[in-house]
């Protein structure tokens, strides 16, 4: 369609096989890569006027143009170094964002996720949700965070690492190792399995469980008496006596003892509050681990390849929706050994 014309930008002749975008208000064409370098429109200062892009060049202006683009086309090319050429062409296969190396032929770059065809500023379809923020929280590539760099953390930690680094730099950099995390105090031993720190939820799980039955017995066993007064109301509820019902709720120990049934509840929180305060460090140190076990891999069997060792830093790090589910089940299972226990005791 636009064979014969030229790029505004870098003067070269448009062909069959060029990706080619459009300017959605005056129709000049570019091609996609000099629209992405120019950030805009060629003709940008000329918009508004509702002429056509034809217009803005000109007929008698129309050669000048096309041999002055040539012209510097030729001697930016016999400038250029063979190793200028090669440099150029290897920077474009990696991540504009994150500064990691692109798989040919893949949409997303591993490291950060950001799409490799998203469009840029100026471009036509640019929205600002395409950019995600900084995975490295603004640290650099090459940062020194427990001997690995803040880049294998962001590659581990994958989903808000642009939270995670810099909170990992902090507590690397100071004694007390004690930072907060509201996901770790609101969701316990889930947040753990949902970043595969698998041993640490089990733990919480176990330490929940005799938490809450220790205090429950400290207390007099107030779980135990709400279940029988449960029971009480749903059998006097079935057999529709409504005075036993109102009886029981006035009953002064009723109230007491569902008060009293929120200790070993709280105790749970607290436990949870307590990991909360070293769940970063806890994750800071499974992080550093899994970049290590990448590491040895790699370097033991010489075959160290930058590209397949930090894919697999990707692998391992990340997080595992399935871990949720994987929480539930384990707390389940382990509720019930527990209860088995305690039962034989």
């Amino acid at each position: 369609m636009y064979e014969g014309e030229f790029c505004p930008v870098c003067g070269k002749e448009f062909t069959a096989q060029d990706d080619i975008v459009v300017c959605p208000v005056c129709g000049a064409p570019h091609h996609r890569d000099c629209y992405r370098e120019n950030g805009k429109c060629f003709f940008e200062d000329k918009h508004g006027t509702g002429a056509d892009y034809r217009e803005f060049i000109g007929e008698s202006e129309d050669e000048d143009f096309v041999s002055r683009v040539r012209y510097e086309l030729s001697q930016g090319e016999q400038a250029q170094s063979a190793e200028t050429v090669e440099e150029s062409a290897t920077q474009s296969h990696y991540c504009k964002r994150c500064g990691g190396r692109l798989i040919e032929e893949s949409d997303f770059c591993v490291y950060c996720g950001q799409r490799t065809t998203d469009p840029v500023v100026g471009q036509p379809g640019f929205s600002p949700k395409s950019f995600s923020r900084d995975p490295l929280g603004g640290e650099s590539a090459d940062e020194d965070i427990c001997s690995v760099t803040a880049r294998e953390l962001a590659e581990s930690v994958r989903i808000n690492a642009h939270r995670y680094v810099p909170r990992f730099k902090k507590i690397s950099s100071r004694k007390v190792k004690l930072s907060w995390s509201w996901s770790a105090a609101l969701f316990g031993e889930y947040y753990y399995f949902f970043r595969k720190m698998y041993f640490v939820g089990i733990v919480l799980m176990a330490l929940g469980f005799i938490c809450v039955q220790a205090v429950n017995h400290l207390v007099g066993n107030p779980l135990g008496a709400v279940s029988e007064i449960s029971a009480g109301l749903y059998k006097a509820m079935q057999a529709g006596n409504s005075a036993l019902v109102n009886e029981i709720m006035n009953r002064p120990e009723t109230l007491r003892t569902a008060l009293m049934s929120f200790v070993p509840l709280l105790s749970r929180i607290l436990l949870n509050f307590i990991f909360a305060l070293a769940s970063n460090y806890i994750y800071l140190q499974a992080c550093v681990k899994r970049i290590n076990k990448s590491k040895k891999l790699y370097e033991s069997n010489d075959i160290f390849s930058g590209l397949s060792y930090h894919m697999d830093i990707v692998r391992r790090g990340g997080v595992n929706v399935l871990g949720i589910f994987m929480a539930y089940f384990s707390s389940t299972i382990i509720t019930y050994i527990m209860s088995w226990l305690v039962e034989m005791i």
